[in-house]
């Protein structure tokens, strides 16, 4: 019983995260643009 598992891993880390995108105004003006105009049609966007 004690050779059980004597095989040595890794030590573990935590994953690498990457940096949030800065995102600025215009982005999100679109962004909202688009979500509150979905389902309208061309016509009733005047």
């Amino acid at each position: 019983m004690t050779s059980v598992h004597l095989q040595s891993f890794p030590t573990a880390h935590p994953p690498e995260i990457p940096a949030v995108p800065a995102l600025g105004l215009p982005w999100s003006l679109a962004e909202a643009q688009t979500f509150h105009l979905r389902g309208v049609g061309r016509l009733g966007r005047f």
